[in-house]
């Protein structure tokens, strides 16, 4: 019976210890909730910044801990011995409060960290500090004030500045950040799409255009969705992509997108690449032109052509051949520019 019972007891324990790995599994599921998982991972990549702070205020409260430690223990073993009038007395102070506050380091480490993190009341703090010395209440008041102004709320920037960096760094945050904002924007879009359709046409017209942007709610609307709105009819034309008329649904849509903010990189990067593309295509035309020109040039020569027409001829051929010499020098020019 004893050997029964010790096996069953051996199989529960197995059992509680695979819910215990069921519960493991289970936080798999947190990278599946936004907000828990961008807590979880700035918490984590904080804790770096959390170590050089522990050890900076540690220092902090050394080196105090230090000053008031000495100047405490000066005047309790003065005390101690001007009651007892032994010189080697232990120093002890009246004050009990002195004596568990500031009479070892350690103590005074703690005093220090439980003032600066609002542990204790200042005033349990500063009323021993007053029967000693003025001097110290007045150390003690420089401490907290470089301590808390100072020390705690540049810690406080730096861990929000990790925080927010280690967020922006994690891919699957910023790609969940990056269609969520997406989503809203194309949301507005579309939503100020059916303000701008009054006809319920499912298109918008320029007078149906100028009309919205006439109106000063509408122009700072598209403004804060980064959309500029100096020119309706250069705004009307830029986002009627296909010269229509009328702008639908989705060229609105994708109008705004492209209009959206300030020129980025890539779209100063397209139009030097369309105007290189540009200059590559009216070089190659002038070139064929040319060719063109000289074999009708040619041509017309051996025709049965009177003189005076001939040499008219050959004049225009010498100035196309010098306009052709001009252009192609400028536009070899223009390249090294």
């Amino acid at each position: 019976l004893a050997i029964l019972q010790t096996s069953h007891l051996r199989v529960l324990r197995l059992l509680r210890l695979a819910r215990a790995f069921r519960g493991i599994r289970a936080m798999r599921l947190l990278r599946f909730i936004g907000s828990l998982r961008t807590l979880m991972h700035s918490i984590i990549n904080t804790l770096r910044s959390l170590a050089w702070t522990v050890l900076l205020l540690i220092m902090i409260f050394y080196v105090f801990g230090v000053a008031f430690t000495q100047a405490i223990s000066d005047h309790c073993r003065d005390e101690a011995v001007a009651l007892t009038g032994n010189n080697n007395a232990v120093p002890r102070c009246e004050n009990e409060a002195i004596n568990g506050q500031w009479l070892s380091l350690p103590k005074s480490m703690l005093t220090l960290f439980k003032s600066a993190t609002n542990g204790v009341a200042w005033q349990d703090v500063t009323d021993p500090l007053s029967t000693v010395s003025l001097f110290y209440v007045m150390v003690f008041i420089v401490y907290f004030a470089f301590t808390f102004f100072a020390v705690l709320n540049v810690v406080t920037g730096v861990f929000c500045h990790t925080a927010i960096e280690s967020a922006n760094a994690d891919k699957d945050i910023a790609i969940r950040v990056q269609l969520a904002n997406h989503k809203n924007y194309v949301k507005t879009i579309k939503g100020m799409f059916q303000d701008i359709d009054v006809d319920g046409s499912n298109a918008i017209t320029i007078d149906e255009f100028e009309r919205t942007l006439s109106d000063e709610n509408m122009k700072a609307y598209l403004a804060s969705i980064d959309v500029d709105t100096v020119d309706a009819w250069t705004l009307f034309s830029l986002i009627d992509r296909d010269m229509s008329g009328c702008i639908d649904l989705d060229e609105f849509v994708s109008g705004c997108m492209n209009l959206r903010g300030p020129a980025k990189a890539v779209h100063i990067a397209k139009m030097s690449y369309e105007n290189k593309h540009m200059r590559h295509m009216m070089k190659s035309l002038m070139e064929s032109t040319a060719t063109l020109h000289e074999h009708l040039d040619a041509i017309t020569c051996r025709m049965d052509l009177p003189d005076l027409d001939r040499s008219k001829i050959v004049e225009l051929n010498a100035a196309l051949q010098l306009e052709r010499e001009t252009s192609g020098g400028d536009s070899n020019a223009s390249p090294q520019d």
